[in-house]
């Protein structure tokens, strides 16, 4: 046995496993044992390609396709039965032990079944699994499929709360872990109803991505490779070992028809996006060796995550469908004119003032940038900083206080089509994220004012003395 995933719960062997001495052998023959081996704790399905021994026996059984096995020659008396399972091995759990009355001359029956949520739950997590919660077992190797120590697992997700005068608020939560030295992490309070984004990470730069759905079973396994590249026995390894790999394929609609102009990101990966053509037909040649995750976005459809896992020098295929957002509202008269973003917004007027620095549509899409951050790295006044939430940029305005040895970095302010962006902090800066809001592809215009005093006046925040972004998305028109 390995030693325990944390220095409170004893191994899962110990706890779980129900078997006792089997009993002494029975005069009266011997006779047959069928059964199923169902795996209630991740499936919910039959196991297959389990192995089944009777204890005090060298009788053993392969579970066929539908989890069934039979043993024959079975001595008669009470028997203790029990299973193994290269999954259930790997997490180190064992399988509960039942004890069965092998009658003489006949066939007698028997489920087997792996642990339940709730018992694994309790024995890892030290207390009863709570409602629509549940836990992540996994292991993290290199591309070798050595295991991993030391790496740090982040799962990230966002609830939505009501939050005393500011309405409905996005609100970002997260739970840690570290893996052992035998590559094995834990994962305890994980919700069981929303997609939950996994960050794995180990020294500065070795990152691996995934995304968790425990679609309220409470308990889930996953296991991922990061990529170390050739210098696999350094550790931790460096920028210049990371390999690379191609990760290409196509977005369509359910009824076949391309998605043109999607933005497909691999998540954390600087540089590594890009945009569908005429055929919805992608190609990234910068991705990331190793377990990572694909955004697709579309205007007017819901995004879209899939786990893939990246080879040095070959391709990863993706075929991506995304669901249009459908929403329901009242008839509505709309009047189509030809007003530009000037009349709306004010956005021309103030580019002609000189005061700030403007990117309009045409300028966004020739950069073709992964992150809204990305836009203001050539601002003078402004650092873009990465540390933010699954390796995110945080922007930080140069606040000078009389001169140059007292100035002080602060974070911006953002206003989104004209509302100041309350619920955008990133959860480990706790600086202003924009990317949690809004995506390069769906942006109008952009301004950036690193003095507060150069802003326009009803977009001057009276509790802050930083700079001020505006940012004026497509979505952002007026309706008469």
């Amino acid at each position: 046995m390995t030693r325990p995933l944390c220095a409170r719960t004893l191994p899962l062997a110990v706890l779980l496993a129900l078997a006792g001495p089997a009993a002494a052998q029975q005069p009266g023959g011997t006779g047959t044992l069928t059964g199923t081996v169902f795996d209630s704790l991740v499936t919910g399905a039959p196991l297959a390609d389990a192995e089944v021994w009777v204890a005090g026996t060298e009788l053993t059984s392969r579970t066929d396709k539908a989890g069934r096995f039979r043993l024959v020659g079975v001595p008669a008396g009470k028997r203790t039965v029990t299973f193994f399972h290269p999954s259930l091995t790997e997490l180190d759990l064992s399988a509960p032990s039942p004890s069965v009355d092998v009658a003489a001359g006949g066939e007698t029956p028997i489920v087997l079944f792996t642990p339940s949520a709730g018992r694994v739950y309790q024995a890892v997590c030290g207390q009863p699994l709570p409602d629509k919660l549940g836990a992540v077992l996994g292991v993290v190797r290199d591309e070798r499929g050595r295991p991993l120590g030391k790496v740090s697992v982040v799962a990230s997700w966002s609830d939505y709360v009501i939050a005393a005068g500011q309405g409905l608020r996005r609100q970002e939560r997260e739970a840690g872990s570290t893996t052992d030295e035998s590559g094995r992490y834990l994962l305890c309070g994980v919700p069981g109803d929303v997609p939950v984004l996994t960050r794995y990470s180990y020294g500065e730069s070795a990152q691996a991505f995934g995304e968790l759905n425990l679609q309220q079973k409470g308990f889930l396994a996953r296991s991922v490779t990061i990529a170390l590249g050739d210098d696999a026995d350094a550790a931790p390894a460096g920028p210049a070992g990371r390999t690379r790999g191609v990760v290409r394929g196509t977005v369509r609609t359910p009824d076949g028809k391309a998605v043109v102009n999607a933005e497909v990101t691999v998540l954390g990966a600087l540089g590594a996006n890009t945009m569908t053509d005429a055929q919805g037909r992608f190609r990234i040649d910068a991705a990331p060796v190793g377990s990572q995750v694909v955004e697709v976005r579309g205007i007017g459809y819901r995004p879209v995550r899939s786990a893939v896992a990246v080879s040095p020098g070959r391709s990863a295929t993706l075929s991506v469908l995304l669901d249009r957002t459908v929403v329901q509202l009242n008839p509505l008269t709309v009047v189509a004119d030809d007003r530009n973003l000037r009349d709306i917004t004010g956005f021309d007027d103030r580019m002609k003032s000189g005061n700030g620095y403007f990117f309009n549509e045409e300028q966004i899409r020739r950069r073709n940038p992964a992150r809204v951050n990305d836009m203001f790295v050539t601002i003078p006044g402004a650092k873009v900083s990465f540390g933010g939430a699954f390796n995110d940029t945080y922007v930080e305005f140069q606040r000078s206080l009389g001169n140059s040895a007292t100035a002080q970095n602060c974070p911006p302010v953002y206003y989104i089509d004209g509302v100041l962006a309350r619920g955008i902090l990133d959860p480990q800066t706790n600086y202003p994220n924009p990317d949690l809001a809004v995506r390069p592809n769906e942006i109008r215009g952009i301004e950036v004012y690193p003095n507060v005093f150069t802003a326009p006046p009803q977009y001057q925040p009276v509790n802050s003395s930083c700079g001020v972004i505006l940012i004026w998305t497509k979505r952002g028109g007026a309706v008469k």
